[in-house]
Order: C-alpha cells, then structure tokens, then sequence
C-alpha cells in the first residue's frame, strides 16, 4: 500500500473539479475514505484505481460538506443534566429553560421537514438515536439510490436554510 500523502494529489484535484474549498476535516475524512477504498479494491474487476479513489474521494467530501452544512444550520441539544452547564445558567430551571427553547427551535425546523426528509436526516447525522448511517447503507436499506437519497437531503436543507433565512 502507498503513503497516504501520495493520494493528497488526488483528493486536491477532485476538490478543485468539484469546486469545493478543502478544510482539514474534508481532508482527513478523504483520507480515511481512501483508506478503506484501497482495502477494498479489486483489481480483477478492470477498473482503474484512480477511477475508483476519484469516485471514493467525491463521496466522501459531499458527505462532509452536507453534515457541515447541517451541523452549521442546527446546533446540537443537551442530552441531559451530566453534559457541561452553561456559565450563564445559575440554577436547574435555567438549565431546563434553555433546552426547551432549543427542543422548540429544532421542532420549528423540523415541521417544514416532510417525514421523509426528517427521518433522513435522523439517519444520515444520528439527530434521533445518536447512530449514524452511511448514505449507502440507508440506499440499500430503503432499496433507492444513494442519488434518490442525496437529492432529499439537498431539499432538506434547502428547507431548512429557507426557514432560517426567513426569521
């Protein structure tokens, strides 16, 4: 197996032929993709490692960008009181207020959401159960393309960034 900083060459130019700007998470992550992509290559199948590590490597800065781009829109909720208290909040009630008036401002945005669209966002960023799902683990569950399941996720968003737009 090669160096990984012979494939940072590649990931560079599928990021310039995509027109995203590269940040260390999307680099990291393309780097672990490549990774497992190497691990998994078949050379019997015919086709080009460069090939599969480009296609690889666009999937998974996508992925990237779209859960920062989520996780830019929404901020997380508390889970609960062992998670670090806010300096501002001086008693329980404050506490509870607070994620309240969050749990309030996620179920605004959710409602613009159809079930399908939340329940994708659930999966895909683990807002529900905490267990993220690889976009082509759920395309295989539901028996859809990893496609069919991008363009809701982009709609999702979209959605979302409207209603926040509008406040």
């Amino acid at each position: 197996m090669t160096s990984l900083t012979n494939h940072d060459g590649l990931i560079y130019v599928v990021a310039k032929s995509l027109g995203i700007r590269l940040d260390e998470d999307m680099m990291q992550d393309a780097r672990v993709a490549v990774i497992k992509a190497m691990a998994k290559f078949d050379e019997t199948k015919g086709t080009k490692i460069s090939a599969y590590l480009s296609t690889t490597i666009r999937n998974s800065l996508y992925a990237t960008l779209n859960y920062n781009r989520f996780n830019s829109l929404v901020e997380p909720l508390p889970t609960g009181f062992d998670e670090p208290v806010d300096e501002n909040i001086q008693s329980p009630e404050d506490f509870i207020m607070k994620a309240e008036s969050e749990l309030e401002v996620r179920t605004k945005l959710f409602s613009v959401l159809t079930k399908k669209e939340r329940s994708l966002l659930c999966s895909v960023h683990g807002l529900c159960d905490k267990k993220q799902k690889k976009i082509s683990e759920l395309a295989t569950e539901l028996g859809v393309s990893r496609q069919w399941i991008y363009e809701i996720l982009k709609q999702a968003y979209n959605k979302i960034k409207k209603s926040l737009e509008a406040r």
